[in-house]
């Protein structure tokens, strides 16, 4: 096992609040008050983050000799061969010098070095790859927020013995969005795996993590390439922004080696009001034992909405100007080609990382001292300027009403001259939610698709054609123009060159426009000889329905480097984030000559839910004074806690996920989130039994005993499942509908979910770039419907089965007053709490419930003055059963917290509180559950660790480690 990625991150928060609070009391009469109260209150938020991270590679390192999977590489560059020598500038050898200074350099990485195992828990402590990329990331979060509370209460008294208390009350929350933009930058425009892969590896700095010492260390940097020459920019346009003397994918001190590579504003607007009204009567009974009669209603209606979208640049005729840092060149790029436009151009200084880390335990290195950044701002102003739009993902959109009913009684009693007394009763509640949201997909792209997601099931489709079947239109010099030699027309020899076996001597990128364009479905054009000048195009009529069959589609026929190349002819161009046609099927050009094109990487339609539930919550309390000093207690109750408004959604959320990959392993990235308003609330049967033992006026030993039944326990689930084709959603998602699991469109059901793989039902799994289609021949030739259809991870929120929580708690209070003087004014109170919490029938641990939970205080106060010195803690707890194929888990901690106040007069006083004195850490980690790894005869077997409180699970796969420092407040309070 090993992480994605790793990173450090920087926050920086900046609050700023102010408010008013009102009360106004008017009585009426003698019996009759009515208090009216308001506050209201405004903030603003600013949030920055900085951060580095390293993205895991999963390709080998080089090997002197070896093909390097995934790279698209002919055998001439498998090894340090003479290629490297005759071609020193334009792949990595020394310029300028002769042949023999390559002799003397190390190129077979030192793998075991590189990848370091841990065999007891399976994991990855030492991770370094040659062709890992690392990447820059900021983001600002600037947001304003306004709260308002208007409560009316009335106390009346219709006689000495029965009395009331109503009132109503108008709660509203508002966040109003400013700027929310995170982008990453890295490496691999200019830095990619194809240079690294040329670099000698004693000069070669690896990227990825090292856990070897404890705390997990990023690796990399710039090493100095004393052998590989200047940086020669053989061809300063667009396409040509290769660094050749990098010598790491990963060097955050380098700001001209990263481009943008993902960037996303999001708008979150919240509205959250509530409406209460209740009325509550006491009645003095006095009769059978009886005191008080208590009884009333509330009723609370809530809505809250959350606009909540974000977005990517689409591609627009709208240029941005982008500075070169090689050459000083000015670019015109389009901004959805974003890996083209490098962070140079939108430079903010250094990160401030005075003290970085250091309270984890890290040394500064060349990493932890800081690096360079760039303003978030700058590059969203940038790559939305003029009417260039943003695609928007609605599915994180959602609305939900709640109405809320509640009546209660209680009596209250007393036995045997006050020594019984306690309370019974009984509450009634009913709710009604509905919910309102999106069910969505976000299908796999890049920055720009151009047409290159392949689909395999149509592959094998294409294939079982057969040679005898009908025969898809030929194209020259398929499947490699390299085999022409000087008679392809796509011959154009650079700087003289006459060498026919290297690929920058033919213009490929017009080998693959022609390709790209010469489709069989319809949809294609004949470029006649001109491939980027739309203008001229006529276009090719449907070969059987895009049905037919192609020799270069059979196993060993395109050759290493060329699978992209060809078979972008047969892409998918259904969800292209540069769908080049309109919703008639045109397709058209803007007076520049360029496509006008059209964003169905994204959609979404509407959902609504509801859910009705009531509830009986019936109580107990007695006490019972043995002696004046000793009182034991009982309590049975049943108590309800509702589900988070944020957790009662309707719809589903689908990401494709990451298609780049090589291989048949399961995609993390390709994930299904269900959402739902039928979730019941917690319901918990209580049992407590104490006894309190007051051994002088002001001290007190306590012992409880509790017993909690519970049932419908949020809990996410989560599981494996196939999903239906979604692909037609992107067609029509004005035509489509949501309800139950089931997306229409056009008359036809198509399920989210599958029970099993179907390639004539089920979602493909996709590829795009020439790594993952050479590398995974599983696909692009086989018919394994297991393997054709893409697997997801599916989660939801759900109620999970019966639980039981049992444990003691034990308190001792004191003051202290005995002692003379000054020192009368001290105290103590200390609680330990030891409880065990499992699932009835799998026995797992319930989240949010830890063994051990303890705190102890100190304090003093006399005259006014006071200081309090209180320290908290609890063992490690379950935060998440179902995360990433397996558990999240918070590690235990303790924190010390001052608080005090010194009386300068009657009414004023000055206050000094700090949290977290200690500048203790939060640090989470994971064990597998579902995860699927092979076992010691490489048969793959489900990996469950079990529990890491009851059990033996390993706890050092750290998931985030964090400090947020210590918190000082000082103020000043007057009552007047």
């Amino acid at each position: 096992m090993a992480p994605n990625q790793m990173g450090y991150q920087l926050f920086e928060n900046d609050y700023k609040r102010q408010g008013v609070d009102l009360s106004v009391q008017w009585q009426a009469s003698d019996t009759t008050d009515l208090t009216f109260s308001a506050n209201y209150s405004q903030a603003d938020v600013s949030n920055r983050m900085d951060g580095v991270f390293v993205n895991t590679s999963r390709m080998s390192n080089f090997i002197d000799g070896a093909s390097q999977q995934g790279l698209g590489l002919g055998s001439e560059f498998w090894g340090r061969t003479s290629f490297y020598d005759n071609n020193p500038v334009e792949y990595g050898g020394t310029e300028g010098g002769a042949p023999t200074d390559n002799d003397q350099m190390q190129w077979t990485d030192p793998q075991q070095q590189w990848h370091v195992l841990d065999p007891k828990t399976r994991t990855w402590t030492t991770l370094l790859n040659r062709e890992s990329i690392g990447s820059i990331e900021a983001s600002v979060n600037n947001y304003e927020t306004e709260n308002s509370l208007y409560a009316l209460e009335l106390n009346h008294d219709f006689s000495d013995r029965f009395r009331m208390v109503a009132g109503a009350s108008v709660n509203e929350s508002i966040q109003t969005p400013k700027n929310n933009v995170y982008l990453t930058a890295n490496t691999s425009r200019v830095v990619g795996p194809w240079n690294l892969h040329h670099v000698p590896a004693n000069l070669l700095n690896p990227a990825g993590y090292d856990c070897s010492s404890g705390n997990c260390r990023l690796n990399g940097g710039y090493t100095a390439p004393a052998s590989l020459g200047n940086n020669v920019d053989l061809d300063p346009s667009l396409n040509d922004l290769w660094d050749n003397i990098g010598t790491s994918g990963f060097d955050p001190d380098v700001l001209e080696n990263h481009t943008l590579s993902y960037i996303q504003a999001t708008i979150t607007e919240v509205s959250d009001k509530q409406e209460t009204a209740f009325v509550d009567f006491d009645f003095d009974l006095d009769s059978y034992g009886i005191t008080t009669v208590e009884f009333g209603a509330k009723v609370t209606h809530r809505e809250k909405f959350v606009n909540n979208q974000s977005g990517t640049p689409r591609p627009s005729d709208e240029r941005v100007q982008s500075i070169s840092p090689f050459t000083g060149e000015t670019l015109s790029i389009d901004a959805s080609n974003i890996n083209l436009i490098q962070v140079t151009n939108f430079a903010d200084g250094k990160v401030d990382a005075n003290g970085f880390l250091s309270g984890l335990g890290y040394a500064k290195d060349n990493i932890t001292d800081g690096w360079l950044r760039f303003d978030p701002i700058a590059a969203i102003n940038a790559v939305s300027q003029g009417e260039r739009a943003f695609t928007l993902d609605n599915t994180q959109t959602r609305g939900a009403e709640f109405d809320n009913v509640s009546a209660y009684i209680k009596a209250n009693f007393e036995f045997m001259d006050e020594r019984i007394q306690g309370d019974v009763g009984f509450r009634h509640v009913r709710t009604e939610v509905e919910t309102n949201g999106f069910a969505g997909t976000v299908f796999g792209t890049t920055s720009s698709n151009g047409g290159r997601v392949i689909d395999p099931i149509q592959l094998m489709r294409m294939r079982e054609v057969g040679a005898g079947g009908v025969q898809c239109p030929s194209l020259a010099e398929t499947p490699s123009p390299l085999d022409y030699g000087t008679n392809s027309i796509f011959w154009n020899p650079q700087n003289g060159s006459t060498d026919t076996t290297l690929g920058t001597n033919y213009s490929l990128t017009q080998f693959f426009e022609r390709n790209r364009w010469a489709r069989v479905d319809g949809t294609g054009f004949n470029t006649n000889g001109t491939p980027f000048d739309y203008s001229d195009d006529t276009p090719i009529a449907a070969t059987n329905s895009g049905l037919c069959y192609d020799p270069i589609l059979e196993p060993g026929v395109i050759p290493s480097s060329f699978f992209e190349r060809n078979l972008v002819r047969y892409a998918d161009i259904s969800t292209d984030l540069t769908y080049p046609f309109d919703a008639n099927g045109v397709r058209q050009l803007t007076e520049s000559g360029n496509i006008v094109s059209n964003d169905r990487s994204r959609n979404s339609v509407a959902a609504i839910d509801n859910h009705t539930y009531d509830i009986i919550l019936p109580s107990l309390n007695v006490s019972f004074a043995a002696r004046e000093d000793l009182i034991t207690r009982f309590a049975a109750s049943k108590t309800m806690a509702r589900p988070p408004i944020d957790d009662l959604r309707a719809g589903a959320r689908t990401n494709e996920g990451d298609i780049f990959g090589s291989g048949i392993a399961l995609r993390p990235s390709s994930t299904v989130q269900l959402f739902t308003a039928k979730i019941d609330p917690l319901e918990s049967t209580n049992l407590d039994f104490s006894v309190e033992w007051y051994f002088n006026d002001s001290g007190m030993v306590s012992a409880n005993i509790f017993t909690k039944d519970i049932k419908n326990m949020i809990e996410v689930k989560d599981y494996l499942s196939y999903i239906g084709d979604l692909r037609k959603t992107a067609a029509n998602p004005d035509g489509a509908s949501y309800s139950n699991g089931v997306f229409s469109v056009d008359g036809q059901d198509i399920p989210l979910l599958l029970s099993a793989a179907d390639v004539n039902t089920c979602m493909p799994r996709r590829l795009q770039g020439e790594a993952a289609l050479s590398g995974t021949p599983e696909l692009i030739y086989g018919n394994n419907p297991d393997y054709l259809c893409n697997q997801y991870t599916v989660t939801q929120n759900v109620n999970a089965a019966k639980a039981s929580v049992e444990g003691i708690e034990l308190n001792y209070v004191q003051n202290f007053d005995f002692l003379p003087g000054i020192w009368s004014g001290l105290g103590t109170s200390m609680n330990f709490t030891y409880q065990e919490g499992t699932f009835d029938k799998s026995r797992e641990v319930i989240p949010g419930a830890p063994k051990e939970s303890y705190n102890a205080t100190v304090y003093w106060a006399q005259d006014g003055h006071q200081i309090r010195l209180a320290w908290s803690g609890a063992s490690d707890v379950l935060e998440q059963t179902a995360f990433a194929g397996g558990s999240r888990w918070r590690e235990g901690r303790q924190t010390l917290d001052l608080s005090s106040s010194y009386a300068l007069t009657d009414s004023i006083s000055l206050q000094f509180d700090v949290a977290n004195l200690t500048n203790e850490t939060v640090r989470t980690y994971f064990t597998s559950r579902t995860l699927v790894l092979p076992d010691a005869n490489g048969n793959p077997i489900t990996f469950n660790e079990g529990s890491a409180i009851n059990g033996n699970a390993p706890t050092n796969r750290t998931l985030d480690e964090y400090t947020v420092g210590r918190t000082f407040r000082v103020g000043i309070r007057a009552e007047f």
